[in-house]
């Protein structure tokens, strides 16, 4: 009696298993696959690859996508903390829930529309949480270049701030634009170019520019710096500087040019 009652376990064990990655495959399946030159490189590079298994198991568990947002904030809160503690076995966690933070962020939109349960406020929460980790984030990368007693300390605090305030401008630049052209009636063009040379350079400009490689990328190049005695990350952010402001410049200008 008790063997059949534990391969009759196992048998429904499997079925579980086997419903679940048969959810998980059809999410992945139905999802929008963009191209590497027009994703966040490091979520199509890692979050992507594993956003659609905790998206299946949220749906079995009847979880929201705004609870899921949730968990992506406390998620930002917790790896931006341990990250800026001065112990590499913290660091490591952070670096584990800082990645956290971004599968989350692919999962809530995952969550909507399989579910097609679209909140009211959902995009709102959405920026909110990038409002809160961003410059968590960039606190725990300041705090971990302090750590490494090579670089002047009100350099790398500039360093850091200028990376979350162009962020946040640029980030409320390309969102007034849209609504500008929203309300204009103009429809986006679309270049269906397909250069090589045009695609690594957007790719490059996609890791330099888009906020979220900051962290998840940053980060994993704190542990290179850290073994090996190297500058990557400070490099990275100046060239996130460099690159954002020139992205901001071109953002007020096309915002001009609806006006005028």
């Amino acid at each position: 009696m008790e063997g059949e009652k534990i391969n009759r376990g196992i048998y429904f064990y499997k079925l579980k298993m086997k419903e679940f990655f048969r959810n998980a495959i059809e999410i992945k399946k139905s999802r929008i696959e963009n191209p590497i030159e027009k994703s966040i490189f490091m979520g199509w590079l890692i979050s992507k690859r594993v956003s659609y298994l905790f998206s299946a198991f949220f749906i079995k568990k009847n979880i929201v996508p705004n609870q899921i947002t949730i968990y992506m904030i406390i998620s930002g809160i917790i790896g931006g903390i341990l990250f800026s503690i001065t112990n590499i076995y913290l660091k490591i966690m952070g670096v584990f829930f800082i990645q956290l933070w971004f599968i989350f962020d692919f999962s809530d939109g995952e969550v909507a529309r399989k579910e097609k349960k679209f909140s009211k406020y959902g995009k709102e929460l959405d920026y909110m949480a990038h409002i809160i980790n961003h410059p968590i984030f960039s606190f725990s990368l300041m705090m971990s270049l302090l750590e490494l007693n090579k670089y002047e300390a009100n350099e790398v605090i500039i360093i850091c701030m200028l990376s979350t305030v162009l962020d946040l401008i640029i980030r409320n630049l390309i969102s007034f634009r849209d609504i500008i052209t929203l309300k204009e009636n103009e429809s986006k063009k679309v270049n269906n170019e397909n250069k090589f040379l045009k695609k690594v350079i957007l790719i490059f400009l996609n890791i330099l520019t888009v906020y979220p490689n900051i962290p998840l990328l940053g980060s994993l190049l704190y542990f290179i710096d850290y073994i090996y005695q190297t500058n990557l990350l400070i490099y990275y952010l100046i060239l996130n500087i460099i690159f954002t402001f020139m992205a901001m410049i071109r953002e007020i200008f096309k915002i001009l040019k609806i006006f005028y």
